[in-house]
């Protein structure tokens, strides 16, 4: 199982990652459900729902912002851009606490 996350990982770095760092986050986020098997139910929920919360405000933030242009600016759904960020930002700093809890 290691090993196709491993290789997972490499395509994902080779190709797609460069343009979206969901899909390195989602590929680190799974790696690290198996490497810390003592995560904590509620945070690891947590941190996946956040990263789920994110893959979807994100884009669609930017499609909505991009079909709505008023004088070459984005459009309102823009505005999902910076809460999408936020959930990203907290799956990683749960996921990376998780994983220095579980270094100690």
């Amino acid at each position: 199982m290691e090993l196709m996350m491993a290789s997972a990982l490499q395509t994902a770095m080779a190709g797609d990652a460069r343009r979206n760092p969901f899909i390195v986050a989602a590929i680190l986020l799974a790696m690290s459900i198996r490497l810390t098997p003592d995560w904590k139910e509620s945070s690891r929920t947590l941190a996946s729902r956040c990263l789920l919360g994110a893959l979807v405000l994100v884009p669609l933030g930017f499609f909505l912002g991009g079909v709505f242009i008023h004088g070459g600016d984005p459009g309102i759904g823009v505005i999902l851009v910076p809460p999408g960020g936020l959930l990203l930002f907290l799956s990683v700093l749960l996921t990376a606490r998780a994983s220095r809890e579980s270094a100690k």
